[in-house]
């Protein structure tokens, strides 16, 4: 006999965005949702698991086919072209590149057309962390090693059809998280992290070293809105008896020699999500309470770009839970996803964040999510250069 457990994962940060020309997102583009569902053996305690991919379309979940059936790894989505999506990460040997190009309905398993080096890789603990598109065609791909002792970079200029190295495996080290960004046009490459990346040659522009120098802040997620390029996380400060994290906001515009600085909000905690739902309405999502204290789930909003925030309401929230994910798919409507100790549920805003309310998942009882890709990414893709 069998039974269905749920474990505890954080949410991937190693999804690539691909964001484009500002605007609202619109409304009935595809949003995906990735995981795993955990199957535990009562009678040799032996664990299975199962993928899955489930597409918001007509105001429901409908699920999608995977071409795999062993994936426990950590699962990333995101989009090259409003019907072309990609998941990826690692299965039970190594790295996995899932292709739809029928906005995630059906799936095929692309991981044949990455470079023989890169595949060799996976046997060596090599793992799939974030897949980014300029456009239709133009993509990279960022492999490293489980502890960023080595890495690789694989890129493709014909939608995926052929990718090809530009970094074999080896390269290294690289720590910490990366995104691949394009705002009007023009590709950025993000370090979230306080470190120089790597791969920043990669990108027509990055956040200026400097910048990230006087920012001063753990950068744990990034959206898109008004042409500029916000970041949530937080400040750390050292007080004389202990350290105190402040939720903070931050945002750049490209070509800017210095990102604004931090907006704070008024309470200790971290900032681990944020989406924009229009170029003034921003929702951004974490959890609250000291350093050495247990933490609660919290979200706020902002209707006018990130300048003042609101404390959201949060309906039915577990203590110590995460709110992760945060996805606008209107200019009203999104999701978010609390992550506890059972696995992940789902919450739905009306409001652009104001107020949060649980919501049918797509799996009865508790899933685990692992990655989001939202209609902002989709939408972007119909004014960005092909």
């Amino acid at each position: 006999m069998e039974r269905t457990r749920r474990y505890r994962v954080l949410l991937a940060l190693g999804v690539a965005l691909v964001v484009g020309p500002p605007g609202p997102p619109h409304a009935g583009a595809a949003v995906l949702a990735v995981g795993s569902a955990y199957t535990e053996s009562s009678a040799d305690a032996s664990v299975k698991c199962a993928p899955f991919v489930w597409r918001w379309e007509d105001d429901a979940w409908r699920p999608g086919t995977l071409p795999v059936t062993a994936v426990c790894d950590t699962l990333g989505v995101t989009f090259s072209t409003a019907d072309t999506a990609w998941i990826y990460g690692s299965n039970g040997s190594g790295g996995l590149l899932l292709k739809s190009m029928d906005g995630g309905r059906t799936w095929t398993d692309a991981t044949n057309k990455l470079p023989s080096e890169l595949q060799s890789g996976f046997a060596s603990g090599l793992r799939l962390v974030t897949v980014g598109f300029r456009d239709a065609r133009t993509g990279w791909l960022l492999a490293k090693g489980v502890l960023g002792e080595s890495y690789a970079v694989t890129a493709t200029y014909d939608g995926g059809g052929q990718w090809q190295s530009l970094r074999p495996f080896g390269t290294g080290p690289f720590a910490g998280d990366y995104r691949v960004l394009t705002v009007r046009g023009r590709t950025i490459g993000l370090s979230l992290a306080s470190h120089d990346t790597p791969i920043d040659d990669l990108a027509d522009e990055t956040l200026p070293r400097g910048a990230r120098a006087r920012l001063s802040m753990d950068t744990r997620a990034v959206t898109v809105a008004a042409g500029r390029v916000f970041l949530a996380g937080a400040v750390v400060d050292a007080q004389p008896d202990r350290y105190r994290s402040t939720p903070a906001v931050a945002s750049w515009e490209p070509g800017a020699a210095a990102a604004l600085p931090p907006v704070r909000l008024p309470t200790e905690g971290t900032l681990t999500s944020v989406t924009a739902f229009s170029d003034t309405a921003i929702a951004a999502c974490g959890s609250v309470g000291a350093m050495d204290a247990q933490r609660a789930p919290a979200c706020f909003a902002s209707t006018d770009a990130g300048l003042h925030w609101t404390k959201a309401d949060l309906a039915a929230v577990s203590e110590g839970a995460v709110m992760n994910a945060a996805t606008a798919i209107s200019a009203t409507q999104g999701f978010l996803v609390q992550t506890d100790g059972s696995g992940s549920t789902l919450f739905r805003s009306d409001d652009a964040g104001l107020h949060w309310q649980p919501a049918p998942s797509p799996i009865a009882g508790r899933w685990i999510i692992r990655g989001f890709a939202s209609s902002a990414a989709i939408a972007a893709q119909e004014g960005a250069p092909q």
